[in-house]
């Protein structure tokens, strides 16, 4: 069934691209609503090509076709006692339905990037289907496979507009034996500067010596705001409070009982269900999801300028993650962006979910000669997800031109 789904998605490009006919490329379609609008009608989805090509526990690698999700390699690996650590952010429904091709191609990761790394990190090699119908390869199945030109790394997070991916190879991590969930509650002045200063502080401690040893250790670190402690409260039992600093803590018990020792100079630290990540990988809600990533020690500041944006443009229904050692913000939120409105996005700021009368004020994410002439490379008819990046679509003049 793969060959042939193979095959098929192969003759699928190949005759859209001989008749310039955009395509919409989709996983399992569960994170549609993501990116700009696409200026395709016709969809292309990999959910029949799907399977584990692969898997070679010893080694810590596996390699699938793009259209497994991942609650498939998730319930393979651990019967090995692995994983695949990405568990990225997603609706309630996809967080097993979304196919690893999908996550690799958005670059999708979750709160496990502090402790593993994001999609980058654990991509070890790909094939995809160009926009001509070319299958190309790139990396391997080996950590330490780098030669040859870095195709690998431009198709992660391409979103499909280099050519849609057919299979992945990650590499896995052995799960811990002891991985538990700490609660702090986070009690900070309501007047602006007395709170900014109090955060900055904070976020300062969580990335100074020795403290920084444990914080960088951990499997996950983050702070919820706004409405997101309310709503993973909900299901979890968090502290009462504004604010709540979680710690994900994994290793042997020696490590663990170690970090937390060190995270209890912080605040009285409360057991959580681990669980409790599942929740917080939903809690995106309404139209609008940005990420603004800046320097650690920044990141005060970079709150205070998000929620001055979000007071500004009346949002409601706001939840924020704060990751204090990474320095990254992800905010969503209704908006309240009407048609012909004044609109722009914060400083720094990468849209994840817009509405769409909103993306025009988003600058385009590939507007430079390079990736211009990339795109043509391996796509020359532009017929792949155009206008998903916020490129002029070339569908039209490629036709001309013909």
């Amino acid at each position: 069934m793969p060959h042939s789904a193979l095959a098929a998605l192969t003759s699928a490009i190949a005759d859209a691209h001989a008749s310039a006919m955009p395509l919409r490329v989709e996983g399992s379609g569960t994170w549609l609503s993501a990116g700009r609008p696409v200026a395709a009608t016709q969809a292309l989805s990999t959910r029949e090509l799907c399977g584990i090509i692969e898997y070679v526990p010893g080694d810590l690698v596996l390699t699938a076709h793009a259209g497994t999700t991942l609650g498939e390699i998730a319930h393979v690996t651990a019967q090995h006692g692995q994983w695949l650590a990405l568990e990225p952010y997603a609706s309630h429904d996809a967080l097993d339905s979304g196919t690893i091709g999908a996550t690799i191609a958005t670059a999708s990761h979750g709160p496990l990037a502090l402790g593993a790394g994001r999609a980058r990190d654990l991509i070890l090699g790909l094939s995809v289907v160009t926009g001509n119908g070319t299958t190309v390869r790139a990396g391997g199945r080996v950590v330490k496979n780098v030669a040859g030109f870095d195709l690998v790394r431009l198709a992660t997070g391409a979103w499909g507009t280099l050519g849609v991916i057919a299979q992945v190879s990650v590499r896995l991590h052995a799960r811990p034996s002891i991985d538990e969930t700490f609660a702090i509650a986070i009690d900070l002045p309501t007047e602006p500067e007395a709170h900014d200063r109090a955060l900055a502080q904070l976020i300062a401690r969580l990335n100074s010596a020795p403290l920084l040893a444990t914080t960088f250790s951990l499997a996950s670190l983050i702070l919820l705001a706004h409405g997101a402690p309310t709503a993973v409260r909900a299901a979890h039992q968090l502290p009462d409070a504004p604010i709540v600093l979680l710690a994900r803590a994994t290793g042997n018990r020696t490590r663990v009982d170690a970090q937390r020792r060190a995270l209890a100079d912080i605040g009285p630290l409360s057991l959580v269900d681990t669980a409790v990540w599942r929740t917080i990988r939903t809690c995106d809600t309404g139209d609008t999801t940005l990420r603004i990533t800046d320097a650690p020690l920044s990141s005060a500041t970079t709150w205070r300028q998000a929620d001055t944006w979000l007071a500004a443009h009346g949002a409601t229904n706001v939840r924020t993650v704060l990751e204090p050692v990474r320095g990254a913000i992800r905010v969503s939120c209704a908006s309240a962006v009407t048609p012909g409105a004044s609109w722009s996005p914060p400083d720094r700021a990468i849209a994840e979910r817009l509405p769409r009368g909103a993306w025009d004020a988003v600058p385009c994410a590939v507007n430079d000669r390079i990736a211009q002439r990339l795109r043509e490379a391996f796509d020359p008819a532009g017929i792949l997800n155009p206008g998903i990046l916020g490129e002029a679509s070339r569908v039209g003049a490629a036709t001309t031109a013909r």
